[in-house]
C-alpha cells in the first residue's frame, strides 16, 4: 500500500473511530459535559496523522455532525449542537489537534515526553476553548464553569492521555515501516 493511500485510509478509520467514540457517551449528574472517550481519540489522531492530518480530521467530524449525521454523543448531531453549552469542546478539537500533532512533530526529547507535552498542551486548548464557551453560552462565571464542565474531567482525561500516548508509541513504529 502506497503513502497516500495508508493516510486516507487512516483519516477514514479515525474519523469513523472520533464518531464512536462520541456516541459512547455516559451522562454526568453535575454537568451538562457527558463522559466520552472523544479526547482520547483526539490525542491519537493528532500524534499518528500530525498537524494537517489530524486537524482535516476533526474537520470532518465536526462538518460531519453539524450537517446532520448524528455523531455527536448521545446520537446528536446539528448546528444547535456546536451552538450549545458543550460546544466549546467541540470546536476546541481542531485547534487541538494542530497544536499536537505541531508540537509532537517539532519538540526534539524523548518519544514519551514530547507526546505527553503535546497532548497537554492540547487538552489545555479543549478545557479553554470549552469553559470559555459554556461561561458566554450559560451566563456562568468563568471559575462556576471551571468547576462545572472543566476540573471533575481532567482525572479522566489524563487517564486517556496516557492510553492514547501508549496506543501511539505501539501502532507509531509499525506505520513509519
Amino acid at each position: 500500500m502506497n503513502k497516500k493511500t495508508l493516510k486516507l485510509t487512516l483519516c477514514g478509520v479515525f474519523i469513523a473511530l472520533m464518531c464512536i467514540s462520541a456516541i459512547i457517551s455516559f451522562p454526568v449528574p453535575f454537568s451538562p459535559a457527558p463522559i466520552t472517550m472523544q479526547t482520547a481519540v483526539v490525542f491519537l489522531v493528532a500524534l499518528l496523522l500530525g498537524k494537517n492530518l489530524g486537524t482535516l480530521v476533526m474537520t470532518v467530524y465536526l462538518l460531519m455532525g453539524t450537517l446532520g449525521m448524528p455523531v455527536f454523543s448521545g446520537f446528536g448531531s446539528g448546528i444547535g449542537h456546536i451552538l450549545g453549552v458543550t460546544g466549546g469542546f467541540l470546536i476546541g478539537f481542531i485547534p487541538a489537534s494542530f497544536v499536537i500533532g505541531f508540537l509532537n512533530e517539532k519538540l526534539r526529547t524523548q518519544k514519551v515526553v514530547k507526546a505527553s507535552a503535546s497532548c497537554i498542551a492540547g487538552l489545555i486548548i479543549i478545557y479553554l476553548f470549552g469553559v470559555v464557551w459554556f461561561s458566554v453560552v450559560s451566563g456562568t462565571n468563568f471559575v462556576s464553569a471551571l468547576f462545572v464542565v472543566g476540573t471533575p474531567f481532567i482525572p479522566g482525561d489524563l487517564i486517556k492521555m496516557v492510553l492514547a500516548i501508549i496506543i501511539y508509541i505501539k501502532i507509531e513504529k509499525h506505520l513509519r515501516s
